[in-house]
């Protein structure tokens, strides 16, 4: 597999987080599978095969080019052999863009065709490569900032502090360094990232849980649980099997290529694990 990652065009920093892509021969790694992690962050996605699609969910084909929201729920693909752009959004990115809440996308893939031009897809079908690819997506991307307003601070803000795990984040204690209440800070930041504040600080830390297993710093997965401020171990384990689907001891045990990023603020995100297939 070849993985990159691409820094956005200036003018699309604040909404995107990094594009990415990846060429994917079943031929040379008899990989056909992977599971598709919890992850906070929207993306657009084109991916294909000779033109047709190359991932399947549950039997049925996904577009070639489509939107996919937050995901709370993890999930398998079967891929045949591919080559994909991705675009990582920032949460609020999805209502300033395409003009949609990003909660009605929570765990939903949607053909791009519903919200760009028709030969879009057709043109990044019949692009050369992905620096054309991502050159068609910039480009598009560009003609929709038009007029809209800059991305909400107070979220941009919560996002840092909530990746910072040096820093004890809370409902009650964001709502104080903001100085509003709590219920009008949750109203505001789930219309703006699609999730509460709770369920964003526990993607959060299922991520940091990931590299700290990935890179093996830590003793025992107690040590994780008090580094991550979980309540206690029991929670930690029922966190990170309701984002990943392994239990830490069974993600460990995989010993397999987990795919990550360390894109804008050396937080990493990893979005799936390759499995054997």
């Amino acid at each position: 597999m070849d993985y990159r990652i691409f820094t956005p065009h200036m003018l699309l920093s604040p909404y995107v987080r990094y594009f990415s892509a990846l060429d994917f021969d079943r031929s040379t790694g008899g990989l056909s599978k992977i599971r598709v992690f919890a992850d906070r962050y929207p993306h657009l996605v084109f991916q294909h095969n000779n033109g047709h699609s190359a991932f399947l969910r549950e039997g049925n084909a996904l577009p070639t080019a489509f939107i996919c929201g937050v995901k709370i729920k993890p999930y398998m693909l079967d891929l045949d052999s591919h080559s994909v752009v991705t675009v990582t959004f920032y949460p609020q990115a999805i209502k300033q863009l395409f003009g949609i809440d990003v909660y009605n996308l929570n765990n939903e893939i949607v053909d791009l065709c519903n919200f760009a031009p028709k030969d879009l897809t057709e043109r990044l079908a019949n692009a050369a490569g992905y620096q054309q690819r991502i050159a068609l997506i910039t480009d598009f991307l560009l003609k929709r900032l038009g007029n809209i307003n800059q991305p909400d601070f107070m979220i941009k803000e919560s996002i840092h502090l909530i990746n910072n795990i040096e820093i004890e984040t809370s409902l009650w204690s964001l709502a104080k360094h903001f100085k509003i209440s709590t219920r009008q800070y949750e109203r505001r930041f789930k219309a703006a990232t699609g999730l509460s504040p709770k369920l964003f600080l526990r993607a959060a830390r299922f991520e940091n849980a990931l590299q700290l297993i990935k890179e093996n710093r830590f003793e025992n997965f107690s040590n994780i649980a008090y580094f991550l401020n979980f309540t206690d171990q029991s929670h930690f384990i029922k966190d990170f099997k309701e984002f990943s689907g392994f239990t830490p001891k069974a993600f460990l045990s995989q010993n397999q290529k987990t795919e990550d990023v360390i894109p804008d603020n050396g937080i990493v995100t990893i979005n799936h694990l390759v499995t054997g297939g």
